[in-house]
């Protein structure tokens, strides 16, 4: 435990301190010898409120370069991006008359351009403001060209250029450094955080109270695991978001870390479905080992792709071609990974359910609220890259996603809240009752699952009789030298009594009793014979005129009961005393 904690303090500084290097504020430099089209940024402004601020420097022998402005209209950007076509191909489909081209010369007034000298070298610098209106909110893609037509002999070949540029829209902190299809998304992180915090005190208070029955089983300690590392996830977005608004940076590795634990947290929700879809903590204490082996194959895999999936976005996202994670191969392999998740949900469930009707009113709610919640991800996010525009997908993503989660834990609080007027309750095995069955045990049938008949129907937990142990004890039995006479001793023959041949036995008095000091003592404090030898010598033991009614009137009240003389003479074989019974003692 300690190890995973330090490798998971390790993996968030390592995230945390990855260099910023997508923002609102793009600023950078260029210099090629041979490129004369290159994609600078993109950003979605709003229909009547964005704005382009921008600072640029070159060399004068590298001018009349341009910053062309493409929109995500499918044949405009769409048909000039990673093409084969040429620079006079890729800047024709733009009107300049509509300001989708900007020179950056002095010659032209509304660039802002103007000649200066550093050290002694001519400059071309321009500094202005550019605003944007459209119909509806836009993508727009900025590119830097300087194609062969703009070039002159005098002039170089290539790009150079030194820039900065601020994107924004509107005024107020909520939507100035924000795209158009980020608007809402911090309100919405934030709202969620309030209701998590709601949601996790009840989740505890409920931990509580399962502690004190002894019922907060390890699958309730991976669905709060699960619930406080959405919460951090959900606190680490907001943290990003709200530096994001201030600054106009992206704070890419607090967002990376946030996806990191996002991405954690929905592993222990899905690992705690498994575990109960199995029937662990439920119907029995123990997993088999079988079932062990496939949910550590799995979720490694799991955990491997993810990582794997989650770095190669990191290395290979294109934005100028990819507007959204799952409209790339690595997000479908993350659709592909869940829904390889729900399918063993419902192989374990369905098995479960096979031998434990019983529990049904806990298993066929589970079924169908979480085959929603499974494939609920995966439909969301294909209509959102279907159905929802463009401008508007990011932020309804967000928003559906985090209710999508929000539900799950949701649900499962309800189902497991610990009151008596819950049907639904599943705990009914004692967290002291789990390790009582030993490895060994615990692969033999019947020993690691509780039967049908333990299981008894409910209406409703009765949190207080659940395997209510007993405080009763049988009373310690005294010490052997201390321990009085317990059993019926021979009467001594008395001179000129005959002898009879069938024993009877005698129950000494009280005063014999009480003067004894051991069982088996005599009187002179010789031993007793024993029954097998009276069986040898059956014709020297007198006969005696007393009777069971009178023979035991006097008995001690310390000493067992008598035994009783026609129940043995029944069994009596050949004149021998039978052994004693110990139920008749």
């Amino acid at each position: 435990m300690a190890a995973f904690k330090w490798t998971l303090i390790a993996l968030v500084s390592a995230l945390l301190s990855w260099k910023n290097v997508l923002s609102l504020r793009v600023d950078g430099s260029i210099y090629s010898d041979n490129e004369d089209w290159i994609f600078l940024s993109r950003f979605c402004y709003m229909s009547k409120s964005g704005e382009l601020e921008y600072y640029i420097q070159f060399p004068k022998s590298y001018e009349r370069q341009h910053i062309l402005f493409y929109y995500d209209r499918p044949t405009i950007w769409d048909n000039v991006y990673q093409s084969s076509k040429t620079c006079e191909q890729k800047k024709a489909v733009l009107d300049i008359t509509r300001g989708q081209i900007l020179p950056l010369s002095p010659l032209n007034s509304y660039s802002g351009c103007k000649y200066i000298q550093i050290s002694g070298v001519d400059y071309v610098e321009c500094k202005d403001t550019q605003k944007f209106s459209s119909s509806r909110d836009m993508w727009w893609y900025l590119v830097l060209s300087r194609c062969p037509s703009d070039r002159t002999e005098t002039t170089r070949t290539g790009l150079n250029i030194t820039f900065r540029f601020h994107m924004t829209n509107g005024d107020d902190m909520w939507h100035r450094e924000f795209s158009a299809d980020e608007l809402y998304i911090l309100q919405t992180d934030i709202a969620f955080l309030v209701l998590y915090f709601f949601v996790t005190m009840v989740s505890m208070i409920f931990a509580i109270i399962l502690h004190s029955k002894q019922m907060f089983h390890v699958t309730y300690k991976i669905y709060l695991a699960s619930l406080l590392i959405w919460w951090f996830h959900l606190l680490l977005w907001c943290i990003a978001y709200g530096r994001y608004s201030s600054y106009g940076y992206k704070e890419t590795g607090t967002e990376r870390a946030a996806r990191v634990f996002g991405a954690l947290s929905s592993l222990l929700f899905m690992l705690m479905l498994l575990l109960m879809a199995d029937g662990f903590t439920i119907i029995k204490g123990r997993m088999k080992s079988r079932t062990s082996i496939i949910f550590s194959v799995f979720f490694t895999v799991y955990v491997i792709s993810y990582a794997t999936l989650y770095i190669v976005e990191a290395n290979t996202f294109d934005p100028g071609k990819v507007l959204y994670i799952y409209e790339y191969w690595p997000g479908y392999a993350l659709i592909a990974l869940r829904l390889l998740a729900w399918v063993i949900f419902v192989v374990y469930l369905f098995l479960t359910l096979k031998k434990h009707r019983k529990n049904g009113k806990f298993y066929y709610p589970l079924f169908v609220l979480y085959t929603i919640w499974f494939w609920a991800g995966p439909i969301a996010i294909i209509i959102g890259v279907y159905a929802i525009k463009q401008w508007a997908r990011e932020k309804i993503v967000n928003g559906v996603d985090q209710l999508i989660m929000m539900l799950g834990h949701v649900i499962f609080l309800v189902l497991t809240r610990p009151s008596a007027a819950n049907e639904n309750f599943p705990y009914y095995i004692k967290t002291t009752q789990i390790g009582f069955i030993s490895e060994e045990s615990a692969e033999r049938p019947g020993n690691y699952e509780i039967s049908e008949e333990e299981l008894q129907a409910k209406s409703g937990p009765n949190l207080n009789d659940i395997f209510t142990v007993s405080n009763t004890r049988a009373e310690p039995s005294a010490p052997k030298e201390e321990r009085p006479l317990s059993r019926t001793r021979l009467s001594r023959p008395h001179s000129g009594d005959r002898p009879s041949s069938r024993t009877q036995l005698t129950k000494p008095n009280v005063q014999e009793s009480e003067t004894s000091t051991s069982a088996g003592e005599s009187d002179n404090d010789t031993p007793p014979p024993s029954y097998t030898s009276l069986t040898n010598e059956k014709s020297s033991l007198p006969s005696s005129d007393y009777t069971s009614e009178n023979m035991f009137a006097s008995r001690p009240k310390n000493s067992l009961p008598p035994l009783s003389t026609e129940k043995r003479s029944k069994r009596k074989r050949n004149g021998a005393l039978p052994p004693i019974n110990k139920h008749e003692t």
